[in-house]
């Protein structure tokens, strides 16, 4: 036997919740340094994904445990949008052919390479930007895989998905997630359009909200929420809602307003 052989890693892995990844500086904390990284990957321990990123080798990782490691080393970072709202039962779940992973990013350098080139069984995209003034704002711990995740709750959620409406079918998928939100909180939902950075969404929030007539938009209170001045557009003609200012695409049955883009 090998004496200067390294023993197995049975601590580190009491340390190392199933289903994570590990990133190279979280390995140093444990006091693991990359040579001994280097030498665990030999004897088939743990395995590489990057150069600064390692699984249990024997392990099986999903998204979550890649979510998991960034937001335990600092990066502001988490899944939102529908995401979150099919995590909080609000959304139905979309087909794995068309699924996907929506992050919302505030504030880091950019996410390492890995996350988007490794095979999570399903893709992950990320979005950029404050969309809100607190980038923490209403973010709630969720057990996802086994793993506690900072996530978006519905009221985020929705403004996540809303901000980048752009289309009649994004905005035809957007109104049928408003739908679905028959228990959002009024209290927590006004408090993230005061602080929602994006006109957009909250127009498009409240038109949709009117529309649907869910017992909380009554609750509703908008003191203090800034819906910008003059006219938006999501398409070049379309239906105009004169209360809120935006022209949207002409969906028959859910949009009241003037349509055909008059004034």
């Amino acid at each position: 036997m090998d004496q200067h052989a390294p023993a197995r890693p049975s601590l580190l892995f009491q340390r190392w919740p199933r289903g994570s990844v590990a990133l190279a500086s979280w390995l140093h904390q444990q006091g693991i340094s990359a040579k001994l990284t280097e030498e665990y990957c030999k004897r088939g321990w743990i395995s590489p994904i990057a150069p600064d990123a390692y699984i249990r080798s024997d392990d099986t990782v999903g998204w979550p445990g890649a979510i998991f490691a960034l937001q335990n080393a600092g990066w502001h970072v988490h899944p939102g949008g529908r995401t979150t709202l099919e995590i909080w039962d609000f959304a139905p779940r979309l087909p794995r052919a068309t699924a996907r992973i929506e992050l919302f990013r505030t504030g880091d350098p950019e996410l390492p390479a890995w996350i988007h080139d490794h095979n999570w069984g399903v893709p992950i995209c990320c979005a950029d930007g404050p969309l809100f003034n607190d980038p923490r704002l209403g973010l709630t711990l969720r057990q996802i895989g086994g793993l506690s995740l900072a996530v978006a709750p519905p009221e985020r959620a929705i403004l996540e998905v809303l901000a980048s409406v752009h289309d009649e079918a994004t905005f035809r998928d957007a109104c049928a997630l408003v739908r679905g939100l028959t228990k959002l909180r009024p209290g927590v939902m006004a408090a993230h359009l005061r602080a929602c950075t994006s006109v957009i969404a909250k127009r498009l929030f409240l038109l949709l909200a009117d529309e649907v007539r869910h017992v909380w938009r009554s609750h509703l209170m908008l003191a203090g929420v800034d819906l910008g001045k003059g006219q938006l557009s999501i398409v070049a003609d379309g239906v105009l809602n004169t209360r809120y200012h935006i022209m949207v695409p002409d969906s028959p049955g859910t949009i009241t307003g003037t349509r055909g883009g008059a004034r």
